[in-house]
């Protein structure tokens, strides 16, 4: 070999080394400075994913945008601000970056899911739809997004494919009752009924002597005009399970209504179900609220007061029992044995506002007067704030005839009436009578006039303001304005029309007070004090022989009454 060709080669060698060593060199720059991007990518991911942790969006989206510019290929940061943006409320841009990420890594489920969920909230269903079925169809472990896919098919009324979706979740995770309720929902809004029994069939024979069940399947059948179907499966459940006590009351309420005999099979189905304590309390109790609304007063009477005694001795500590045996005997007129149930219901639900009020109502009415300021007391350190107690007890103190405890307990009530200004004249119409009791007359007048600004139609005000200015012969031309109205609107009340005759007895218009008071003896209800006013009257007419004859009877009605024995004795009018 010449020197010149022996030169040239040592050069060629000498220059393909160089190359390869150039390259190996360039190869190892060029990994350093990857695993360079990637760490710095991942640093401002990490700083993100602190500050979305304190839902500071607006920094973490900031970092997580860096992120993805240091590193194109980081699916993971356009993940998350995808995230970012949704919980900004920019869907649009949360679509984008979900879109870029699995793009990066189609192969990520919950990139995927990202996505889907940001069509669907962006009203595209049918690319969210694909995508859900993509995902169930291509990757691993994506089971639960049936779910979503059904509930999309159901949005869109696509029910076909909504059974579809439900079919396969039942092969992923078994039969449920959330999947077979759903299914029986599409089923019946396409009115496919028999398909949704066929539904509630298929969840009694998975779950064998589950009651719910069977009554939910009851329940189906007789939405849907299949009584007899719905007692069938009752009775043969009851067959098997004797203690099934809430069906058996499912299906004594059936029969009751089928039959609506007092001594049917369907009442002794409830008087067993009723007997049963392991038959949850609130569903008898609503059961028997029920039935004291649907059947006349008589079959309540017999079988309504049978079962609530059955409800209070077989549930003794639920208040609710005591409260509906309560509401049972108020409907029948025993106010008594009503009252006495409605305060054994407050010893168990002491925090009930209703069941006081119910109390207090029943032993106004009953003249329990000091049962009423015992318990309006106990109310009061319950519902201090409650008008309503208040008003109970300021009518029994009135009845007392503590008018000026009256007068306060009522002022409290009346001023948290608040901006109820019915209430507010309610308790006005009550000061009057405390007022005039305590013998401050103007605040009486002035609070009578105040019930009647708002009601001028309260014929009672109207007579009880209008018989204390008579008693105090005070503004008499008013008071026969008021009593007149009065006995216009209602003219055989004997308590209005007395009333009326007191206020032309007081003004001396003898003749026209007797006339109004031979019409008032005329009407029920004639009391001791009305033949006593009808006597007052005929002496001042100078009668005073049938005067005595009027206090006698009134002396009949209340022996005892020492000014009436008086005027009697004497042959005189006391005033």
């Amino acid at each position: 070999m010449s020197m010149f060709r022996r030169l040239t080669f040592l050069l060629f060698v000498f220059l393909m080394l160089g190359a390869t060593v150039s390259v190996h060199a360039q190869k190892k720059k060029n990994e350093k400075d990857t695993a360079q991007i990637r760490r710095e990518s991942e640093f401002y991911f990490t700083e993100g994913e602190k500050f979305y942790i304190l839902e500071d969006y607006a920094k973490a989206l900031v970092l997580f945008k860096k992120a993805a510019e240091v590193d194109r290929l980081n699916a993971a940061a356009h993940f998350k601000i995808s995230q970012v943006y949704e919980n900004m409320g920019d869907l649009v841009n949360a679509l984008e970056n979900s879109i870029i990420a699995t793009d990066l890594q189609p192969e990520n489920k919950y990139y995927q899911a990202q996505k889907a969920s940001m069509f669907a909230r962006l009203n595209e269903f049918e690319k969210a739809a694909e995508i859900y079925r993509y995902m169930i169809d291509n990757l691993e472990n994506t089971e639960e997004y049936l779910f979503e896919l059904a509930a999309i098919y159901l949005y869109q009324q696509e029910y076909d494919k909504a059974i579809a979706a439900y079919d396969e979740i039942e092969k992923a995770y078994g039969i449920s009752e959330e999947i077979v309720v759903q299914k029986q929902t599409v089923y019946l809004e396409q009115k496919k009924v028999d398909e949704a029994i066929r539904e509630g069939e298929r969840l009694i024979e998975e779950f064998p002597g589950d009651e719910r069940f069977i009554l939910r399947q009851m329940e189906l059948l007789t939405d849907n005009g299949r009584e007899k179907d719905a007692e069938a499966i009752a009775a043969e459940y009851l067959a098997e399970y004797d203690n099934g006590g809430t069906v058996r009351l499912a299906l004594s309420r059936m029969q009751m209504e089928e039959d609506g005999e007092e001594d049917s099979e369907g009442m002794q189905n409830m008087e067993r179900a009723f007997s049963d304590p392991d038959v949850d309390v609130s569903t008898k109790v609503a059961m028997l609220a029920e039935y004291r609304q649907n059947v006349s007063a008589e079959e309540l009477e017999g079988n309504g007061v049978k079962l609530a005694a059955l409800l209070t001795s077989v549930h003794p500590s639920s208040g609710a029992a005591w409260s509906v045996q309560g509401d049972v005997y108020q409907s029948v007129g025993n106010k008594k044995k009503a009252k006495d149930a409605y305060l054994k219901a407050l010893q168990y639900e002491p925090g009930n506002l209703q069941l006081w009020q119910n109390s207090l109502q029943l032993l106004t009415e009953l003249n329990n007067t000091d049962s009423v300021l015992l318990i309006a007391e106990k109310a009061l350190e319950v519902y201090p704030n409650q008008a309503v107690i208040y008003y109970y007890n300021g009518m029994a103190l009135i009845s007392k005839r503590q008018y000026e405890e009256a007068s306060y307990v009522l002022e409290q009530g009346k001023r948290l009436s608040g901006s109820n200004l019915q209430l507010v004249s309610i308790f006005n119409a009550l000061l009057g009578e405390a007022y005039n009791g305590t013998g401050d007359y103007d605040a009486s007048d002035r609070v009578y006039e105040a019930a009647l600004d708002y009601d001028p139609e309260n014929y009672s005000v109207m007579n009880n303001y209008s018989y204390y200015l008579a008693i105090r012969e005070d503004k008499l031309a008013r008071a026969e304005e008021l009593s007149a109205r009065v006995v216009k609107e209602y003219p055989d009340n004997v308590q209005y029309l007395d009333t009326y005759a007191w206020v032309l007895f007081a003004q001396k218009k003898y003749r026209e007070a007797a006339k109004v008071m031979e019409k008032a003896l005329k009407s029920e209800n004639v009391s001791a004090t009305h033949y006593e006013h009808y006597g007052d009257i005929l002496f001042k007419l100078g009668e005073v022989d049938q005067a005595v004859n009027q206090w006698k009877r009134a002396l009949e009605l209340a022996p005892g009454s020492k000014d009436i024995e008086r005027k009697i004795a004497e042959k005189t009018l006391y005033e």
